[in-house]
Parts: structure tokens; sequence; C-alpha cells
């Protein structure tokens, strides 16, 4: 069976890349893809760039990614556009500019309703939902997934109608 929907998961900690993949094991129509740092994220995501003036294909893009807000390698002198405290966030233009604005990303934290949440940047560089490391975690992939996958392909039969002209 060919995947239907390609999933990213960005996450430093092993044991939560694990809980998404138990947690996302329950949907036979999805890929996921673990990275556990932003130059992993980068290469998996340069295997799923929408080209310009393409057709979308299910399958053939990122329709989801979950990214941690903090991500522990980062390195600041590396990328100057950090928000401090907050590394996750500087993929969210990098996916929506350069790899598909299609894709659904999905800025997950264990910070949420504390100082160190930095929920506001997520939405100023367009994430498109925010979710917290909580005791029902699971629970709150499952729905989230639902509805990202339904944004998603909603935005991609939107693009391909636009495209069509």
């Amino acid at each position: 069976m060919t995947e239907k929907y390609q999933i990213l998961v960005v996450d430093d900690e092993e044991s939560v890349r694990a809980g998404y993949d138990h947690a996302l094991a329950e949907f036979p129509d999805a890929k996921i893809h673990l990275a556990s740092n932003r130059d992993e994220a980068l290469r998996i995501l340069e295997g799923f760039r929408l080209l310009e003036g393409t057709r979308a294909q299910l399958g053939s893009l990122i329709a989801v990614a979950f990214i941690d807000q903090r991500l522990g390698d980062f390195n600041p002198k590396k990328w100057p556009n950090d928000i401090d405290g907050a590394e996750g966030i500087t993929l969210i233009p990098y996916i929506k500019q350069r790899i598909c604005p299609l894709t659904r990303v999905i800025m997950v934290t264990a910070f949420a309703g504390t100082e160190e949440d930095k929920g506001y940047y997520a939405g100023l560089e367009r994430a498109d939902g925010y979710m917290g490391k909580a005791k029902s975690f699971q629970t709150n992939i499952h729905d989230t997934y639902r509805k990202a996958v339904r944004d998603f392909e909603r935005a991609v039969e939107s693009y391909n109608l636009e495209l069509e002209g």
C-alpha cells in the first residue's frame, strides 16, 4: 500500500519521537519520518519539495510536520534568525517558503502556558497549529493529525484547481 500522507516529526528527545511513532502507527495511510534535529529534518524535507508549476500529489509531499519548539542541538551562530528558546520555530518559514506551502506545520511544546511558551512567534511564522505535550499527548496527536490532514487535502485540492486555472 502506498502511503497517502507523509508525516514529519522533529524532536530531540528519542522517547517523544517513539511516542509519535506509536501514536501515528494507528493510521495505516501515514508514513512517519523521524528527525532528531534540524539537519536531519532538512535532509528529509528536501525529498518532498513541491516544484513550482507542478500539480500537488498526496503522498509525494509532507502533509503534516510536528516540530518541537526547542531542539537541543541548535547553534544560534549558524541560524541568525533564532528566537531565543524556540529553535524549532525557525523551520516553519523554511518549510512554507522553500519546501511546500501546503504542508501543515504543527508547533509542539512542553512549555505551553509558561513564560517559555513561544506560541506567539510560531503564529507569526505561519504555523498551522500549536500543541502542548500534555498527559493526553496521544489523544492530542490523533486529533491534531486528523484535522491537519483534512486541511492539507483541502489545500492540495485548492492549489491544483488554481494551477489548472
